[in-house]
């Protein structure tokens, strides 16, 4: 891949880990290896069967929520760790409403939903 100009890869599988890869040119440089999906989510869908609607938009919200974190890298390099921690919370949170779009009845009210998620990501880091 890194022949045919590739930098860095990340390859969802549903509820399955990911495959990750950067070569170091945009993200720091990381082996390939796998990063597990939200575990926070996994767990709170786990104890709350009933939060569960559908996986429209799962991979958007991923997509979004790395480049949420490519921005807040704010000139230092972003790792692997971060977009999958974004990602996967984005991602995760997508799976608890329907149609794949959240609509905020206040500002940053998806960010709040968010936070314990990433958090968790970050404290396991990147282990389930």
């Amino acid at each position: 891949l890194r022949s045919s100009g590739v930098g860095a890869f990340i390859i969802t599988r549903g509820a399955e880990a990911m495959y990750v890869w950067s070569s170091g040119h945009l993200v720091a440089p990381s082996p390939l290896t796998t990063m597990p999906v939200s575990a926070y989510f996994d767990e709170l869908l786990r104890d709350d069967p009933s939060l569960r609607r559908d996986t429209t938009g799962c991979g958007d919200n991923f997509l979004g929520g790395i480049l949420v974190a490519l921005v807040k890298a704010k000139g230092r390099e972003a790792t692997m760790l971060d977009l999958c921690a974004w990602g996967a919370a984005s991602g995760g949170l997508a799976l608890t409403y329907s149609g794949g779009t959240y609509h905020e009845s206040a500002p940053s009210e998806k960010a709040a939903l968010l936070a314990p998620a990433i958090t968790a990501y970050y404290e396991r880091g990147g282990e389930r």
